[in-house]
């Protein structure tokens, strides 16, 4: 039996529209569902990405008109400015070839990731949702399937804590239906489990859960003044202000929870290691020290990049550069790293692409930053139906922008991220917001 995936006609080969949309709703929910499976083959082939490829041709035939959008546009062409910049870097630096073809697959699955979920999608609220459920559902449930290594050590952080938060989001969201007074019924719950979270050694989840809760909170009436409707340089001041606030809190509470032998000796070694007494900078650098080797590694090369899985051990010297800073270093353990891998270290979306691709594959992460920023400003200006989930995406994502590597996983992650702002913000355009 033939089903169409067209949305213009009601009946194709007799069939009724509404048989298309129960087979798109179930494959998007598994898609999202099976995102996280993967085996390994050259490199880490993931089920989902293999299910968008193969359906691509079909979609592209009936949908290929939702990608018309300019901000659709505007995306797929500093991607592709990236993939150039990729390409010729790699011939430059006479890459090897199975790296460079890691490198170009990396990006073209990327790209097709965001394509086609946002044409499977089709900017239906409903398939979203089933998107987002599907893709925390999943989440959730791959530490028992696939964990990663450092799970069995801390098993919120590594494991169950951000697809709980998230699943938790997506749930709030969809009882509340885009009620902002409903959604506040719920900010002293996610107060809650942000405090959980630091507990559990999960930072900057417990942060952003923090941060989440206030930004709902100030959508009572009497307190929406505060929150920034456009770049504002007072109100993104005060914004900064606040989140470094936010910040000390969070760092303050993580410590002394940490100190006082609460967490275990781990945390107390972990705590003094990445914090000390440097404060929330400390905190963040502390912990990704593999920014210093990477903005050196830019700096020596910033408009053509090193190539795909750029490789150059004498960068990973520069991680003992911590220890001037005023960190306490375990000098054997770094040496280990450095002998284990000769990849450049990077602990960054931005930073990455800038070693691997040059400065085209920074500007690509400053645009998608771009977007992100000012569609959360809209969204805080006129909170839609999923206000709640965008919120946690959007802090989270502009955070792995500026501090967290770009690995397989976020491939999928990121097509789900864009098709939620772009569907989002859609919606305001609909109802007459610009």
């Amino acid at each position: 039996m033939k089903v169409s995936l067209s949305l213009n006609t009601p009946h194709v080969l007799n069939q009724p529209i509404v048989r298309e949309s129960r087979v798109l709703h179930f494959f998007t929910f598994f898609v999202g569902f099976l995102s996280f499976v993967h085996f390994k083959m050259v490199g880490d082939v993931y089920i989902s990405e293999l299910a968008l490829v193969v359906i691509f041709p079909l979609l592209w035939m009936f949908k290929s008109q939702y990608l018309q959008r300019k901000s659709i546009k505007y995306i797929l062409l500093f991607a592709l400015l990236w993939f150039v910049s990729q390409v010729f870097t790699d011939f430059y630096r006479a890459t090897p070839t199975k790296d460079m073809m890691r490198g170009w697959v990396a990006i073209i699955v990327f790209v097709l990731d965001f394509m086609v979920i946002y044409m499977l999608v089709s900017e239906s609220r409903k398939r979203m949702y089933l998107l987002l459920f599907g893709y925390a559902l999943g989440w959730l449930i791959q530490p028992f399937i696939q964990p990663s290594p450092f799970f069995l050590a801390e098993p919120w952080k590594f494991g169950f804590g951000y697809p709980f938060v998230l699943l938790f989001l997506i749930t709030v969201s969809y009882v509340a239906n885009g009620s902002v007074a409903k959604l506040n019924r719920w900010v002293v719950p996610l107060l809650l489990l942000g405090l959980l979270s630091i507990y559990l050694n999960a930072r900057s989840l417990g942060g952003f859960v923090i941060m989440v809760a206030i930004l709902i909170f100030l959508q009572k009436p009497g307190y929406r003044h505060l929150l920034p409707r456009s770049l504002n340089p007072i109100r993104i001041l005060f914004f900064l202000v606040a989140g470094f606030v936010i910040a000390t809190v969070v760092l303050n509470v993580y410590g002394n929870m940490a100190q006082s032998g609460m967490m275990g000796e781990r945390a107390i070694a972990k705590y003094n290691r990445q914090v000390g007494t440097g404060g929330v900078f400390a905190m963040i650098l502390g912990g990704r020290a593999e920014v210093i080797p990477a903005a050196v590694a830019v700096w020596d090369s910033p408009i053509i990049g090193h190539g795909s899985w750029a490789k150059d051990p004498q960068y990973g010297k520069y991680l003992f550069y911590m220890a001037d800073l005023g960190y306490n270093i375990d000098e054997e353990a770094i040496q280990r790293y450095i002998d284990d891998r000769d990849l450049i270290p990077r602990h960054s979306h931005i930073l990455q692409s800038w070693v691997w691709a040059g400065i085209l594959g920074a500007l690509f992460w400053f645009v998608i930053g771009k977007l992100i920023i000012s569609h959360l400003l809209q969204q805080l200006k006129f909170p839609g139906q999923f206000y709640a989930v965008i919120l946690l995406f959007g802090i989270l994502s502009l955070w792995d922008i500026l501090f967290s590597p770009l690995g397989a996983m976020k491939r999928f992650y990121w097509g789900v991220v864009l098709t939620l702002f772009l569907i989002a913000h859609l919606e305001s355009v609909r109802k007459g917001i610009k």
